[in-house]
């Protein structure tokens, strides 16, 4: 509410409109904008891309999900991304050639590891029930069939996976050593070699993302309106642009002195606003900025809390710290009992919150 009343006071300098309405509720727009996207991007998609697509999403309300979680954080998201014909034209080759090389060496390691296989079940050199005819000859053409097709994954099942390495033949083999060592190697590496295909989503993601962030600000700038996020993102552009310094002056002569309380529920938006008008790190006898908040409270994220947020304020007001020593609201056996708790956490290594670093910030004061 705060900022949606220094965008309309300070229409001019903020770069917003004169006549700005709240809209809370930007759901069905996001819908729309997203709609959009799919129509304009994948619609004159060809089949096999449309399917890479529906693999991931199987429709603009499933897209709009995913985008939505990221509106608010384009700008942190990168470089724009090439749009979805490229960037799938560009996996699919590079898969592709990877995958080529993946399976360049297996007819020649099947040819030998078949007969191997088979004179060896001959001299009972393994376990025959846990490595019998039927699974050998179906593991084995699953993988033959692999290398001759476009198939990204081998179809193996569970116990194929695990019997098909050095350590599952080791387990059965009772004469010798199993033939064909490089074969056993080969498979247990094999599924971390597929995951780390290239996975074009993040990219198709990042770019529906920028480009419905834009659409979207177009459409709500037709429409004199703006979104709750909305609001944190477009007055911390405005304290970032051009007229950053005019926009600051006036919310400081407005508001000399701000108390923040719940401080370590301050994401990093908010603090880099309150840090563009008060200038933290600066002591000065003309304006003040005061946060209360509790330290231990900071890495509760899912209540909006940024322990990076914490520890750069921390940083800022170092030598300006005061603490309340004396907590009003517990008995004193809960107190003692609470501190003990952090206390003995904080031996570990990494700290009461698992955060310490080596010489660095430690949540835990």
């Amino acid at each position: 509410s705060w900022c949606y009343r220094m965008l309309r006071e300070h229409a001019f300098d903020s770069g917003s409109l004169f006549s700005l309405n709240l809209e809370n509720d930007q759901h069905e727009l996001e819908q729309e904008v997203v709609r959009d996207y799919w129509r304009t991007f994948y619609y004159p998609l060809d089949a096999e891309a449309l399917g890479s697509i529906t693999g991931y999403w199987k429709s603009p309300d499933q897209l709009h999900q995913d985008v939505r979680k990221l509106l608010h954080e384009s700008d942190a998201l990168g470089a724009p991304r090439p749009e979805p014909k490229q960037t799938l034209s560009a996996a699919q080759a590079e898969r592709h050639a990877r995958l080529t090389e993946l399976k360049a060496p297996w007819p020649a390691w099947l040819d030998d590891l078949v007969p191997a296989l088979e004179d060896a079940a001959q001299r009972k050199a393994f376990k025959g029930q846990s490595f019998n005819a039927k699974s050998r000859a179906n593991w084995l053409s699953a993988l033959r069939e692999w290398c001759d097709s476009d198939a990204t994954r081998p179809a193996l099942t569970p116990a194929a996976w695990k019997r098909l390495t050095p350590e599952g033949m080791a387990e059965i083999w009772k004469e010798g050593a199993p033939p064909c060592p490089a074969v056993w190697e080969a498979l247990a590496e094999l599924p971390d070699a597929l995951n780390a295909l290239p996975e074009p989503r993040n990219d198709l993601l990042i770019h529906a993302v920028q480009w419905c962030k834009v659409r979207l600000e177009r459409e709500q700038e037709r429409r004199a309106e703006m979104g709750p996020n909305d609001l944190l993102t477009h007055l911390d552009r405005a304290l970032q642009g051009p007229n950053k310094e005019a926009l600051a002056a006036q919310i400081l002569r407005q508001f000399p002195v701000a108390l923040i309380d719940e401080f370590q529920d301050t994401d990093p938006i908010q603090y880099r606003i309150f840090n563009a008008v008060y200038e933290v790190a600066k002591p000065r006898r003309d304006a003040a900025m005061l946060l209360i908040g509790d330290p231990k409270q900071a890495i509760y994220a899912f209540r909006g809390a940024d322990i990076f947020t914490y520890l750069k304020a921390r940083e800022d007001t170092s030598g300006r710290h005061v603490t309340l020593g004396t907590n009003y609201r517990s008995s004193r056996a809960m107190v003692e009992a609470v501190n003990h708790c952090f206390r003995y956490a904080d031996e570990h290594p990494a700290g009461a919150f698992l955060f310490r670093e080596e010489g660095g910030n430690n949540p835990l004061p």
